[in-house]
Order: C-alpha cells, then structure tokens, then sequence
C-alpha cells in the first residue's frame, strides 16, 4: 500500500529563512528540507522514493549525488549561484532503509565563489563525502 504524500509548505518548514532557489524540486523529488539557515542546509532523503538497483537493492547513486548537489545549493541559497563542479565520495553504498541525512555547509565563501562542503550519514554512519563548487552567473 502506498503512503499518501502530504504536501508541505514551504511557510511550515522554514522558521527564520527560506528557500530562495529550486523551489520546485521539493515536489519532484525524494527530498525534505530539515533545518536552512545561513550557509547551512540539513535536507533528509526518502529511501522510498529512491531508485534502486534492481539487481542488488541499493540505492541508485545518482540519486543521492542529486541529493547532495541540491544540498549544497540549498546552503548556498542564492538563485545567481550555479554548479560548476564537484569532488565526491561515496563511502558506502546503501541499501538497507534508515534515516538518510545530508549535512551541506559553505567553507569557503567568496562574493563570487562558494565551496560547499557536504556530508551524507545514514543513521548517523557517513556514506558520502563531498565539496561542490558553486559561481554566481548573475550581477
């Protein structure tokens, strides 16, 4: 049987800031925004939305670079910044269903050029490793 999906506001979610970019992937993919506040994002993963590898069970690894690359994005939280890069870990492959969490937090924030660092855990054991380097397009 499958869950109905209750709709979140966005109002609901954010208690002294807000999404400023990709408000619409909230509704397209498997993600919830837990905590946004300056240059950090929390965002949790839902496994069962996930795609699997069909063979093996795990989750599909584009999935959680997807994950990760709207985290970064979220903590940057400014429609002008784009990404132009990545270094990723995947330290874990995961397959078994849990709490999925990405930490996203901006190391290095320059006026133009941001790198974010983000931290995948599943109950709380790190999976996924990253920097994103994100530029801003617009003046």
């Amino acid at each position: 049987m499958e869950e109905a999906v209750k709709e979140i506001k966005l109002e609901e979610i954010f208690e002294n800031d807000e999404l400023k970019t990709h408000n619409d992937i909230l509704h397209t993919h498997a993600y919830t925004i837990k905590e946004l506040k300056e240059n950090h994002a929390k965002i949790e993963i839902s496994a069962q939305r996930c795609q699997r590898v069909k063979e093996s069970g795990y989750i599909y690894n584009g999935d959680l670079f997807s994950a990760a690359s709207f985290a970064a994005t979220a903590a940057v939280n400014d429609s002008s910044f784009v990404l132009i890069g990545s270094n990723i870990d995947f330290l874990n492959p995961l397959k078994e269903e849990g709490e999925i969490i990405l930490y996203a937090d901006v190391d290095i924030n320059g006026s133009i050029k941001k790198i974010v660092q983000v931290v995948g855990k599943l109950n709380d054991i790190e999976f996924l490793r990253g920097d994103f380097s994100l530029v801003k397009i617009d003046s």
